[in-house]
């Protein structure tokens, strides 16, 4: 695989799904991708993850806010979700990302505490950990595991269990099929 260019920003705050953050991480590096993590806070304090794994991003959000990105990943989990959710510096940077009409990736609480709260769906298919259904005002919920709306540049996702499906999905709309199928092939995703 040759290296690339698409570049992806991973927003993660305490409370975050482990598996949903690692494991996105993990894919898209695994595909070439420039992925920064960028922590709310200050990057040489630990994010403690929803299930006590403690580790740090490489960045903060406000270093790169005016930097640009084929994709912005929003992790799941709570507290997580709610402090993405409140963080008026993330909120103003996905909606540059929505005007550039550039990908949004959101998996389990994110989808709705975050983008489904403050109105970032529009008519969008969207999915999310079921019981937030509740929080999109706009769009069409599905209950289905990763859910892609490629006109609204939007990928998303239900939770844990779908974490290596979300993470292929970005790459197979961000880059190609035959990216994913190597990434999936190589990290013996669906083998038995």
């Amino acid at each position: 695989m040759d290296l690339n260019t698409t570049k992806a920003l991973i927003v993660v705050a305490h409370g975050c799904e482990e598996i949903e953050t690692i494991a996105t991480y993990d894919l898209l590096k695994r595909a070439h991708f420039d992925v920064k993590m960028a922590a709310l806070e200050e990057v040489n304090k630990p994010i403690i993850a929803a299930h006590g794994l403690c580790f740090f991003a490489n960045v903060e959000l406000a270093t790169v806010f005016d930097d640009d990105f084929d994709v912005i990943v929003l992790p799941g989990g709570l507290p997580g979700s709610e402090y993405l959710r409140d963080s008026d510096l993330l909120l103003n940077k996905l909606k540059k990302q929505q005007k550039d009409q550039k990908w949004i990736a959101a998996i389990c609480a994110a989808p709705g505490y975050v983008l489904g709260t403050h109105n970032l769906v529009g008519n969008a298919k969207v999915t999310g950990y079921p019981g937030t259904e509740k929080l999109f005002k706009t769009g069409t919920y599905e209950n289905q595991g990763v859910v892609v709306d490629r006109e609204h540049h939007l990928i998303t996702a239900q939770g844990p269990a779908f974490a290596n499906a979300f993470g292929l999905a970005i790459i197979s709309n961000l880059e190609n099929i035959q990216s994913m199928n190597l990434v999936a092939e190589t990290a013996l995703i669906n083998n038995r």
